[in-house]
């Protein structure tokens, strides 16, 4: 997502990398990208671009209301997002001032699996709940390489149930293979790091957790990346760069959103949201 009140700059306000597949329902087998939008105040207009793997871009029609305290669509029901034929960023064809001018550099590559869940889950480290930060999703069978399958910058506010007023960081997990067992590391806003007990096993054709019983996780508190406290051999070694600072705002809702472009439905690509109030 971004903002651009003016029309010639480009602030992210979201970005979703990768999609994924609904196991039920009237969209039972499209794939569903499931976006965590930011602002700091309800009632922002928000629209979306979609970036495709091979670096093209396309403007969607649909916009949404910004609301701290509901989300738009769900995996019975995602948001049809629809645009034009995407065409490349810079070729002076679907681009505008408010659009990014050069394709973000993703942290792994979600394309090269062919499936993927959701994980909606709360952060405890050392007893603190964790609203802002990094979740990532890892897998290491052997205890000796660090393989990323899933990253959520920021969290979303849970408005009802057991859970009401905590944060859930909603991630996408990719595999390649049902029954990989997927790990999870937690990057604190100033690059401390904790790895967190819980895992789950990867099911292509389900998810775990919801914003009404998120997945608990825990972990001690967070300790510098390179202090050679908290990171292993299948730690990351260094702090990810995010597209965007989540943390700079104080509100987030969840859009759950199917992405056609032209009469072709996407099923992988990075889907992101913008505010540009002024067109």
């Amino acid at each position: 997502a971004y903002y651009d009140p003016q029309g010639t700059s480009w602030e992210m306000r979201g970005q979703q990398m990768g999609s994924t597949r609904i196991t039920s329902g009237t969209y039972k087998d499209s794939f569903a990208f499931v976006i965590t939008v930011h602002a700091n105040t309800d009632g922002d207009v928000i629209g979306f671009d979609f970036l495709t793997d091979d670096g093209k871009m396309s403007r969607l029609t649909a916009a949404v209301t910004f609301s701290s305290t509901s989300n738009v669509g769900d995996m019975e029901n995602p948001l049809p997002l629809s645009g034009p034929a995407p065409t490349s960023v810079n070729d002076g064809e679907s681009s505008s001032p408010s659009s990014p001018s050069s394709k973000p550099t993703p942290p792994f590559d979600p394309a090269q699996y062919a499936y993927s869940m959701v994980v909606t889950a709360f952060v405890n480290l050392d007893g603190v709940d964790f609203t802002s930060g990094t979740l990532m999703a890892y897998y290491d069978p052997q205890g000796t390489s660090w393989e990323m399958r899933g990253q959520q910058m920021g969290s979303t506010r849970i408005t009802s149930g057991t859970y009401k007023d905590s944060f859930a960081f909603v991630i996408t997990v990719h595999a390649n293979t049902d029954g990989d067992v997927i790990g999870f590391d937690f990057l604190t806003d100033d690059g401390k790091m904790s790895r967190l007990t819980a895992a789950v096993t990867f099911s292509s054709t389900s998810n775990v957790g919801d914003m009404e019983n998120p997945l608990p996780l825990s972990g001690p508190a967070p300790t510098s990346v390179n202090d050679g406290e908290s990171s292993s051999p299948s730690s990351p070694s260094s702090k990810p760069t995010p597209p965007f600072d989540p943390a700079q705002y104080a509100y987030s809702m969840v859009v759950t959103a199917f992405v056609n472009l032209d009469g072709v439905d996407f099923t992988s690509g990075t889907l992101m949201a913008y505010y540009d109030p002024q067109g």
